[in-house]
């Protein structure tokens, strides 16, 4: 990090923002649908992110994600604003980085601790929709069935293999 370039560190912010400015472009798209159809889209997603650790979902299952999911408020609007704000900070510091005898610290402080610059309003409903999600998995686990939680450990022993991967790199 100390050896970043003034020129590297602009192409570095600048690609960052080409990537909000999509992500915002794409929550302008959604914002235009209405409630019906953003709704549609929140329960897929959560389908589709369910499907992946389970398979198939039961009748059973997709009717408990069907009653969770218009519950859930959305937050990418508060996450794109905070993405932004901690690239920011993070763009001044690299940009200060030479005169700045605190950079590395301040730069390992910054990445530690993201989350104590996020805003109460994305704390508050991020909170409360994780409240939520866990309660929707626990009404959600107990109708797994047994090929269901073979498939869920098999990932979870993926995961662990590819961190037990990782330490060995060290």
């Amino acid at each position: 990090a100390q050896t970043l370039s003034q020129e590297q560190i602009a192409t570095l912010f600048d690609t960052l923002e080409k990537e909000n400015k999509k992500r915002e472009e794409e929550l302008d798209e959604s914002e235009q649908l209405s409630d019906v159809e953003r709704a549609k889209e929140r329960l897929s997603g959560l389908e589709d992110n369910l499907k992946e650790w389970t398979g198939k979902l039961s009748s059973e299952q997709l009717q408990i994600v069907q009653a969770y999911s218009p519950r859930f408020e959305s937050t990418a609007r508060h996450w794109l604003q905070y993405r932004r704000h901690v690239q920011s900070l993070a763009r001044t510091l690299f940009e200060q980085k030479d005169s700045n005898p605190n950079f590395e610290q301040d730069l390992l402080n910054l990445m530690s601790n993201p989350e104590s610059h996020r805003h109460a309003e994305l704390v508050e409903k991020n909170d409360a929709n994780n409240v939520l999600y866990s309660q929707m998995v626990v009404e959600f686990g107990a109708t797994l069935s047994q090929k269901q939680k073979k498939r869920i450990l098999r990932k979870i022993d993926g995961y662990i293999e590819d961190f037990e991967e990782l330490s060995e790199d060290d």
